[in-house]
């Protein structure tokens, strides 16, 4: 009987991908419908300069939709797995950094994540950045499986997957 595509470790890396993906998209829509809650939530965290708070309101949830629609689409066209992987595993990257910077030097007053999923003040970010640490770290390792099956199995690392 043939494994289907499913049961193998690139299967499930995809289906990983999939998931992280719906979630950014998920909180991007979730920014896009509540941008005054989503820029008063960036203002508090004082991390994005006053002068880019516009900018960045809209910037953000745009970057998260294109990330997560680009990694969907590499899936569906065929592209591989590794280069599918690249647009959400920058987006969670950058939100782990920023979710640490967060933990490191917290906001003055308690203020919610502006993650567009909750808006319930965030009282320790260290929870919030190990999550977004992990995520990254998972999404990571679905980016470097297929190098590390084709070493294994002698293949070319640049290969599709």
């Amino acid at each position: 009987m043939m494994a289907s595509r499913i049961d193998t470790p690139i299967g499930a890396s995809s289906l990983v991908l999939v998931a992280f993906a719906l979630w950014l998209a998920a909180a991007a829509v979730g920014k896009i419908g509540a941008t005054e809650e989503f820029r008063t939530a960036l203002e508090a965290h004082g991390v994005v300069p006053a002068v880019g708070l516009g900018a960045a309101t809209w910037a953000i949830p745009v970057a998260e939709l294109l990330a997560a629609g680009g990694s969907i689409w590499l899936l569906v066209t065929g592209e591989p797995l590794r280069r599918a992987a690249v647009p959400i595993l920058i987006a969670f990257g950058v939100l782990a950094c920023y979710s640490v910077v967060l933990a490191v030097h917290p906001p003055p007053e308690p203020a919610g994540c502006g993650c567009g999923l909750s808006s319930a003040p965030v009282d320790s970010w260290w929870p919030l950045a190990s999550r977004n640490l992990l995520s990254t770290l998972v999404i990571g390792v679905c980016w470097a499986w297929p190098a590390r099956r084709n070493a294994c199995e002698g293949k070319r690392v640049g290969g599709s997957d």
